[in-house]
């Protein structure tokens, strides 16, 4: 009796056996081992809270009890992929992390710094499909990094259910390198497992997230629409993600109120099963994110490319998601 493969599982094979090495491909197709993993980085964001607030400078930093001396920090980060039964949440794909560093100069600014997350989910197959009922975390294994096809960074850290991590904060010289190879590495019970991403995207700049005096004016309540640019002849759009998250008057970061991007390690393949969806232009992004007036949004759009398993003994079905993020300031006003 002939048992049909899920969905999803089908559209990564197919996506797989493109490659030129039959016989690779063909091992990969039986492969037990997996590795679902992101490299999300976010530059540098500098909100300017006094232009977006539209009130006296003075008085909104007095009102705000706002001491212009710097050392502000998050205080809800931490790495995002937080144990959940054996698979990762990935907190809406932002790369936040605790005691970020924010700073805070006399003139109203407030200065996030750049971040990179690598998050790496190694595991077992089960059965035919990638769900939780179907995979088994590996524990015990060596993850490592190489950006840029150089020498491993530091080990990734396991946090004991199968998901290894790595931060710019954990690791200082941990950066994210445009239009370089990344390469995942596994090392479990005396065998290697790879899986690569080619070439990763550079930052995919939003006309409409820059207009003249660097913060976009919004309705509260109101949808927020923008054009992604054309790809070069022949080749198709990056994978977009959204998130939206509002900043308040002491640079912290509340909540996330909208975000498309995957929240498990696994929602990853749904990329591949449905392409077209996350490659789609113009994006609207629904009024919902932007719900009350007189507040400050940050819209991070990250530009993402999709690799894959490498050495024949990793799953086919195997992902590696790296990109980069353009950002919008968004100030909202009374309907």
């Amino acid at each position: 009796m002939h048992t049909r493969p899920a969905p999803l599982l089908i559209a990564a094979l197919a996506l797989s056996l493109c490659a030129c090495d039959i016989s690779r491909a063909a091992s990969q197709v039986q492969a037990r081992q997996v590795v679902v993993g992101t490299v999300l980085h976010t530059p540098a964001i500098e909100v300017d809270l006094l232009a977006a607030s539209g009130v006296d400078a003075g008085a909104w930093l007095e009102d705000a009890g706002v001491l212009l001396d710097g050392g502000y920090s998050f205080g809800d980060g931490g790495i995002p992929w937080d144990v959940d039964g054996g698979f990762g949440l990935l907190d809406a794909g932002l790369p936040w992390l605790e005691d970020a560093g924010i700073t805070l100069t006399g003139d109203g600014k407030i200065t996030l710094p750049p971040q990179t997350l690598a998050a790496v989910l190694f595991a077992s197959r089960t059965g035919a499909s990638l769900t939780s009922a179907d995979v088994e975390p590996v524990v015990d294994a060596a993850v490592l990094l190489s950006p840029a096809g150089g020498a491993p960074v530091t080990s990734l850290a396991g946090d004991g259910n199968g998901t290894y991590a790595l931060t710019s904060q954990d690791e200082p010289g941990f950066s994210y390198v445009e239009q370089a190879e990344y390469r995942v590495t596994a090392e479990w019970k005396g065998e290697r497992y790879t899986a690569v991403l080619d070439e990763s995207p550079e930052v995919e700049r939003i006309s409409e997230f820059h207009p003249d005096g660097g913060t976009v004016l919004l309705a509260a309540g109101a949808p927020l629409t923008f054009h992604r640019r054309e790809p070069p002849a022949g080749e198709q759009r990056n994978f977009g993600l959204v998130t939206v998250f509002p900043v308040d008057t002491k640079g912290n970061r509340g909540i996330p109120t909208y975000s498309n991007a995957p929240t498990r390690p696994t929602d990853v393949l749904s990329l591949i099963a449905t392409p077209a969806k996350w490659r789609a232009s113009p994006i609207t992004i629904p009024g919902e994110a932007f719900p009350e007036p007189n507040a400050t949004y940050v819209v991070l759009f990250q530009s993402m490319k999709l690799g894959g398993a490498e050495s024949s003994n990793l799953f086919a079905g195997s992902a590696l998601l790296v990109g980069t993020a353009d950002v919008a300031i968004v100030s909202t006003r009374s309907p």
